[in-house]
């Protein structure tokens, strides 16, 4: 795989990258294999071969494709004294760039897939001002907040038909590409209250108010872009069920398995009942857990044997995973050319396939398996 990073605080100088297609100028590359090739370099054109025969790959894939991401986050984003974020989020970015259309059609080549995702750690404080949502509440992100571990306020965000038109049609016009969109799952829960001065942003692992909810997905606004979606005939790859809300690993909230498996089924049946034969776009797939796998075995392997029992089970099932940690960390740059660390994902990513194989019953085909988020550090941009 490529891990690409644009950093200007990490202390590279720029090199450039010549492809057929699109030149790109990037503060640092690295490029890490299955073969344990590791290049780090500056301010020179780079060319890279490998033998194939040295170590065997892991999987293959039956088609070619490309994947990306764009996200919710505002302008007011920062980490590390950093705010890299300004014009970047789905909801701001210019959409008539010809810069880039180009970089995501340079990713789909010869008539192969790119997937666009739109989705985040906002996604599950976002609402939708669709026909019948009958939402009042759908407004801009707030200010940040230490009230929430994601850092604004819960509800905040608004996602409104036009945007929403202006992505399809983005998509549309670029050849192969398809959206992948992130369905907020929070939406109707309760989420416990804290005391008035908890810091639920840098202190939520001293507080478990900050994670903790109860109650059930609400579906009524999230049926609203369904059935816009359909009604316009969007063909929308997959929708996902929250961002990072599960398990151990969960940011915004830690639901058990059995209480995320009701609303995602809850969800599954809903896409059921809007695309039918008649629709003249194809049925999305539909992902869950879009969490960190770090070891929650017994999550992963009961979220996949009820979400069996309960509706047939999940398309597919993703998992994030950051091997250099967070951004910030010093180590950061000597873990990213460590194979022992490196290879932890494909060691990672076998153990999460015998779990989830083990708990698909007999006779039923198991979810696929993707990689939702990858990347070196988290909160770098």
């Amino acid at each position: 795989g490529i891990i690409v990073t644009n950093n200007p605080h990490a202390g590279h100088q720029p090199i450039t990258m010549h492809t057929p297609t699109l030149t790109f100028t990037l503060t640092s590359l690295l490029l890490a294999s299955q073969n344990r090739i590791l290049v780090h370099s500056s301010n020179t054109p780079i060319s890279i071969s490998a033998d194939p025969s040295s170590t065997p790959i892991a999987f293959t894939s039956q088609t070619s494709f490309g994947c990306l991401a764009l996200d919710w986050w505002p302008a007011s984003k920062c980490d590390y004294d950093w705010c890299p974020w300004a014009g970047s989020s789905f909801l701001e970015v210019d959409l008539t760039s010809k810069v880039l259309k180009k970089a995501i059609s340079t990713l789909a080549p010869e008539d192969s897939n790119v997937f666009l995702r739109l989705g985040g750690s906002l996604c599950d404080f976002v609402r939708y001002d669709f026909p019948g949502s009958h939402d009042d509440e759908c407004r801009d992100f707030s200010d940040p907040t230490n009230t929430t571990r994601v850092g604004y306020e819960l509800g905040s965000g608004c996602l409104k038909t036009d945007r929403w038109d202006e992505l399809n049609h983005f998509c549309a016009d670029i050849p192969g590409c398809t959206l992948i969109f992130g369905i907020n799952a929070l939406i109707g829960r309760e989420n416990s209250t804290c005391p008035a001065d908890t810091d639920c942003h840098w202190d939520s692992a001293d507080n478990a108010c900050c994670t903790e909810w109860s109650g059930n997905w609400n579906s009524s606004n999230a049926e609203a872009l369904l059935r816009y979606t359909e009604a316009q005939g969007y063909d929308i790859y997959a929708f996902e069920f929250g961002n990072e809300l599960t398990g151990k690993g969960g940011i915004q909230a830690q639901l058990d398995a059995d209480t995320y498996s009701t609303d995602f089924c809850a969800l599954k049946n809903l896409i059921d009942d809007i695309w039918t034969s008649s629709s003249s776009s194809v049925k999305p797939k539909i992902v869950g857990p879009d969490n960190s796998y770090d070891g929650d075995d017994d999550w992963f392997g009961n979220f996949t044997a009820l979400s069996f029992e309960k509706c047939g089970g999940p398309d597919v099932i993703t998992w994030h995973q950051y091997l250099l940690g967070a951004g910030v960390d010093s180590a950061a740059d000597e873990k990213s050319r460590d194979p022992n660390v490196l290879d932890e994902q494909i060691k990672n990513g076998k153990n999460l396939k015998k779990i989830i194989y083990y708990n698909t019953p007999e006779g039923s085909t198991p979810p696929e398996i993707w990689m939702g988020e990858a990347g070196g550090g988290d909160n770098t941009c």
